[in-house]
């Protein structure tokens, strides 16, 4: 082991206390169908307005996704097949802990 890796170790967990902080901006939603059924394992990006950065959510047994450290930001929602703007949300730098953001409705029998 070199000499310099306990120092490093120990920087790198004295930086830990920091990261909760971002990780706990996140958003929740579901994806359903015009019928109101759920839709399981449907992908979900979360666009970042500003640097365009992309994050993915897929969606459970229940339609429900949820994408966490997001960061504060302007985002947009939006299924992979689902046609149209999607959902935007805002995320401050206040704001802690999960948004819940409206339904996601999309056509299914499309390959996504």
């Amino acid at each position: 082991m070199s000499p310099l890796a306990p120092a490093l170790l120990a920087a790198a967990l004295a930086a830990l206390p920091a990261l909760p902080a971002l990780a706990q901006d996140s958003v929740r939603g579901q994806v359903v169908t015009p019928a109101e059924r759920p839709v399981q394992g449907y992908p979900v990006v979360i666009t970042r307005q500003g640097d365009g950065a992309s994050f993915l959510a897929i969606t459970d047994y229940g339609g429900w996704y949820r994408r966490d450290g997001l960061g504060q930001g302007r985002y947009t929602a939006k299924g992979a097949t689902q046609s149209g703007p999607g959902e935007t949300f805002v995320l401050s730098s206040g704001t802690h802990g999960t948004k819940e953001l409206p339904r996601l409705v999309v056509q299914t029998g499309r390959q996504y």
